[in-house]
Parts: C-alpha cells; sequence; structure tokens
C-alpha cells in the first residue's frame, strides 16, 4: 500500500504543503484507504499541535460521535 498525502494545515493551506502519512497508519477499509488516529496525532504533532480537545456528543454500543478540536502553535484551529 502506497503513503496517502495528507494536506498540512488548515484549508487555506496552498496545496503544495504536503506531508506523507507513513504506511503503518493507514488501514483499508471496504476498499477505502483510511488514517488511523495514530498517524493524524502524529502528523499534527509534527505540524505544531499544542491542545486537542474532544466533546463526545452520543455514545452508544455501536458507535460514539464526537467533536474535536485541535489548536496549534501558530494560532491555528
Amino acid at each position: 500500500m502506497e503513503p496517502v498525502e495528507a494536506a498540512s494545515g488548515s484549508v487555506e493551506a496552498p496545496s503544495e504543503a504536503t506531508q506523507t502519512i507513513p504506511p503503518q497508519y493507514l488501514v483499508t477499509i471496504h476498499g477505502k484507504v483510511f488514517v488511523q488516529y495514530a498517524g493524524l496525532l502524529a502528523l499534527a504533532h509534527e505540524q505544531g499541535l499544542v491542545s486537542l480537545t474532544v466533546r463526545f456528543i452520543s455514545v452508544t454500543p455501536d458507535l460514539a460521535l464526537a467533536e474535536a478540536t485541535a489548536t496549534f502553535s501558530d494560532g491555528r484551529t
């Protein structure tokens, strides 16, 4: 499986500002590649993550729905 390019920074970041997510953090589900939490967290730390807050919206035996806010050293959220 080839590494997947992940956009660096916020939505406004230039398209050439990308980083590669290492393949050990990727998983294929029903033919689609997804990034595991550990891979997102590693990439966020590389980008200057200083805070990560999470609020659980709904938790059932089958599904947990959460909202997360990441804050970076340059002020991005």
